[in-house]
């Protein structure tokens, strides 16, 4: 089995090592709100749709930890947002 370097290369950063799975679990979250939705809803978004929600998500979780470490939460902001 191989590794891909650039994702090892991506947790060397604490940002990133933070980030990475945020996004993982918000990816995830947005699938499954989009399951209940047309399962017990009959409604659908649009792609483009899921990809405001999971972006919302991942911003309202960052935000959330502002509290704990200003600093850093704002460092992540700036990365999710691809500002450095």
């Amino acid at each position: 089995m191989t590794h891909d370097p650039q994702i090892f290369g991506l947790l060397a950063s604490p940002v990133d090592s933070c980030l990475l799975p945020l996004a993982f679990q918000g990816s995830i979250y947005s699938l499954w709100r989009e399951r209940n939705g047309r399962k017990h809803n009959n409604s659908w978004n649009s792609p483009a749709q899921l990809v405001r929600s999971l972006d919302r998500t991942i911003r309202n979780r960052i935000s959330s930890l502002r509290g704990r470490n200003p600093e850093f939460s704002s460092l992540l902001m700036q990365r999710w947002l691809g500002k450095n």
